[in-house]
Protein backbone atom coordinates (compact mmCIF):
# COMPACT_ATOMS: atom_id res chain seq x y z
CA UNK A 1 0.00 0.00 0.00
CA UNK A 2 1.63 3.65 -1.28
CA UNK A 3 0.38 6.45 1.44
CA UNK A 4 0.64 9.61 0.27
CA UNK A 5 1.22 12.94 2.54
CA UNK A 6 -0.74 16.20 1.93
CA UNK A 7 0.70 19.01 3.31
CA UNK A 8 -0.54 22.50 3.17
CA UNK A 9 0.87 26.12 4.62
CA UNK A 10 -0.60 27.69 7.57
CA UNK A 11 -0.93 31.59 8.71
CA UNK A 12 -1.12 32.97 5.13
CA UNK A 13 -4.46 33.82 3.24
CA UNK A 14 -3.78 31.82 -0.47
CA UNK A 15 -3.56 27.92 -0.18
CA UNK A 16 -0.58 26.37 -0.87
CA UNK A 17 -0.89 22.21 -0.93
CA UNK A 18 1.85 19.97 -1.68
CA UNK A 19 2.36 16.03 -1.48
CA UNK A 20 4.30 13.22 -1.36
CA UNK A 21 5.17 9.71 -1.04
CA UNK A 22 8.40 9.60 1.28
CA UNK A 23 9.81 12.63 3.23
CA UNK A 24 12.36 13.32 0.34
CA UNK A 25 9.37 13.61 -2.18
CA UNK A 26 7.03 15.86 0.24
CA UNK A 27 10.69 18.27 0.76
CA UNK A 28 10.89 18.67 -2.90
CA UNK A 29 7.19 18.95 -3.25
CA UNK A 30 7.06 21.98 -0.65
CA UNK A 31 9.93 24.06 -2.22
CA UNK A 32 7.92 23.30 -5.64
CA UNK A 33 5.17 24.59 -4.73
CA UNK A 34 6.38 27.78 -2.49
CA UNK A 35 8.30 28.46 -5.40
CA UNK A 36 5.60 28.43 -8.02
CA UNK A 37 3.67 30.42 -5.61
CA UNK A 38 5.70 33.13 -5.67
CA UNK A 39 6.46 33.03 -9.22
CA UNK A 40 2.94 33.27 -9.84
CA UNK A 41 2.44 36.19 -7.25
CA UNK A 42 5.22 38.27 -8.97
CA UNK A 43 3.74 37.45 -12.72
CA UNK A 44 0.15 38.87 -11.42
CA UNK A 45 1.34 42.07 -9.43
CA UNK A 46 0.23 40.08 -6.64
CA UNK A 47 2.71 40.52 -3.42
CA UNK A 48 2.70 36.95 -1.58
CA UNK A 49 1.58 36.02 1.69
CA UNK A 50 3.66 35.79 4.37
CA UNK A 51 3.59 34.40 7.70
CA UNK A 52 2.70 36.14 10.98
CA UNK A 53 4.91 38.73 12.34
CA UNK A 54 5.21 37.32 15.64
CA UNK A 55 4.21 40.85 16.82
CA UNK A 56 0.79 41.79 18.20
CA UNK A 57 -0.57 45.49 19.87
CA UNK A 58 -3.20 44.96 22.66
CA UNK A 59 -4.82 47.94 23.82
CA UNK A 60 -5.86 46.70 27.59
CA UNK A 61 -6.91 48.56 30.54
CA UNK A 62 -4.65 50.08 32.92
CA UNK A 63 -4.98 48.03 35.38
CA UNK A 64 -5.20 44.23 33.69
CA UNK A 65 -1.48 46.07 32.65
CA UNK A 66 -0.26 46.82 35.58
CA UNK A 67 -1.47 42.93 36.83
CA UNK A 68 0.48 41.68 34.16
CA UNK A 69 4.09 43.79 34.85
CA UNK A 70 3.44 42.58 38.30
CA UNK A 71 2.72 39.02 37.49
CA UNK A 72 6.09 39.26 35.21
CA UNK A 73 8.05 40.78 37.56
CA UNK A 74 6.89 38.54 40.59
CA UNK A 75 8.24 35.24 38.27
CA UNK A 76 10.92 37.43 37.09
CA UNK A 77 10.31 37.43 33.06
CA UNK A 78 9.76 40.91 31.03
CA UNK A 79 6.23 41.65 29.94
CA UNK A 80 7.15 40.28 26.78
CA UNK A 81 7.95 36.96 27.49
CA UNK A 82 5.80 36.72 30.35
CA UNK A 83 2.66 37.17 27.97
CA UNK A 84 4.23 34.74 25.32
CA UNK A 85 4.16 32.07 27.98
CA UNK A 86 0.42 32.38 28.83
CA UNK A 87 -0.89 33.03 25.36
CA UNK A 88 1.38 29.66 24.55
CA UNK A 89 0.10 27.85 27.49
CA UNK A 90 -3.93 28.67 26.84
CA UNK A 91 -3.60 27.96 22.64
CA UNK A 92 -1.57 24.74 23.68
CA UNK A 93 -3.81 23.53 26.50
CA UNK A 94 -7.00 23.90 24.92
CA UNK A 95 -7.45 26.70 27.52
CA UNK A 96 -8.38 29.38 24.92
CA UNK A 97 -11.55 31.37 25.40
Amino acid sequence: MLLTVVGRLSDIDDIIVFHGSTVDELETAFHESVNHYIEVSERINQQASKPFSGQIILQIPPEIHSAIATAAEVSGKSINQWVSEVLGKAVHCGNAF
